[in-house]
């Protein structure tokens, strides 16, 4: 099977929208709070729990608002000499009607932080951040993952699966994963590569 033909690509994956599993919260709420924030906040929660894509949805409603977003993320395997030149610059060419998202922000050793905190704060009309625990912001929202959360994914699935959720144990995968959903989609990227290929 070719990985464009896997109903788990990425780009299908990148498609499934942030899904709310309690009906008090909503994008337009998260909003509300991060205006009520000063435009300054936190997404909060583990690995594969959906906040680079509440995020992504809370920046495109900005964009269509009229807002100017600069999205920066950083990553575990980025260097110490990548992460300060990334803060430097970026730091350097903020103006005041611009939003900075930060995805991966605990990514940043902490003096590198400090300073990217305080430079963007003092200079853009917002900030957001992610993180896996909180603190260095004020949490707007916590994602969490669940069994549920996965069932109610895959029965709403963009693309039409070609394996059986009945073949499976969900449960058993969505616990060998930690909870991670997204690793559990790349498991299940895995798993219809194999029997596509038998």
């Amino acid at each position: 099977m070719r990985p464009f033909n896997n109903p788990f690509n990425t780009s299908v994956i990148e498609s499934i929208p942030f899904v709310f599993l309690d009906k008090t919260n909503s994008l337009n709420s998260i909003l509300k709070t991060f205006e009520e924030n000063n435009f300054k906040g936190a997404i909060c929660g583990p690995q594969g729990s959906g906040k680079t894509v509440l995020m992504d949805e809370i920046q495109l409603r900005l964009k269509a608002n009229g807002w100017v977003v600069k999205k920066n993320v950083f990553y575990q395997e980025d260097s110490f000499v990548f992460k300060t030149k990334k803060i430097l610059a970026l730091c350097k060419n903020i103006s005041k009607n611009e939003a900075v998202f930060i995805d991966g922000a605990e990514q940043l050793f902490y003096p590198l932080w400090m300073f990217a905190k305080w430079s963007i704060s003092n200079s853009a009309a917002a900030f957001l951040i992610t993180i896996h625990k909180p603190g260095r912001m004020p949490v707007i929202y916590q994602t969490r993952t669940c069994e549920k959360l996965l069932e109610k994914l895959l029965l709403e699935y963009p693309v039409e699966p070609i394996i059986d959720w009945n073949s499976f144990d969900l449960k058993q995968l969505f616990y060998k994963n930690n909870g991670n959903i997204r690793e559990v989609f790349r498991a299940l990227y895995d798993m219809t590569a194999s029997i596509a290929d038998k």
